[in-house]
C-alpha cells in the first residue's frame, strides 16, 4: 500500500507569499496586519498556522486568567467560553443580519443549535476538561 501523493504533498508543501496573499499590497498593511502575515508565512500552511495561533492564544489567555484570580477564574473561563456564541445566536434570529451570512438561505433551527451544543459539550468534557485539570494540577503543585 502506498501513501497518497496528493495528501502527502499538501501536508508538506510550504506556501509562498504569492500563493497565500496574491494581489496583496504589503506596504498598505499596518503593523499588526504585517505581523499576522509574517506568522502565516513563517508557518507556511494556513491550516497549521491558524490551529497553532488559536491554541497559543487560548493557552496564554487561560494562564493570564488563572494567574490573576484562581478561585473564580474557572467560572470566568466557562462564561467566556460558552457565552461568546450568544451574540451570534441573537444575530441569526434577526432577519436584518441575514444579508451578511455566507449562506443566507440556511437558517439554523433550534434542533441544529442543540446538536451543535451537544457536540461542544461532549468535546468540552471529554477532551478539554482533562487537559484543564492537568494544567491546574501543574499550576498548584509546582
Amino acid at each position: 500500500m502506498s501513501l497518497n501523493a496528493t495528501s502527502a504533498s499538501s501536508i508538506f508543501h510550504k506556501h509562498s507569499a504569492q500563493e497565500l496573499y496574491a494581489g496583496t499590497d504589503f506596504s498598505s498593511l499596518n503593523w499588526v496586519e504585517r505581523q499576522w502575515v509574517n506568522w502565516y508565512l513563517l508557518i507556511g500552511d494556513p491550516v497549521i498556522a491558524t490551529g497553532l495561533a488559536s491554541f497559543l492564544l487560548h493557552e496564554v489567555c487561560m494562564r493570564l486568567i488563572f494567574a490573576a484570580d484562581p478561585p473564580s477564574s474557572a467560572q470566568t473561563l466557562q462564561i467566556v467560553y460558552f457565552g461568546r456564541c450568544v451574540p451570534w445566536i441573537i444575530a441569526d434570529a434577526i432577519p436584518y443580519f441575514r444579508r451578511w451570512k455566507l449562506q443566507p438561505d440556511k437558517i439554523p433551527t433550534a434542533k441544529d443549535q442543540w446538536e451543535c451544543t451537544k457536540g461542544v459539550l461532549f468535546s468540552h468534557f471529554t477532551v478539554q476538561l482533562p487537559v484543564v485539570c492537568h494544567e491546574l494540577w501543574l499550576v498548584f503543585m509546582f
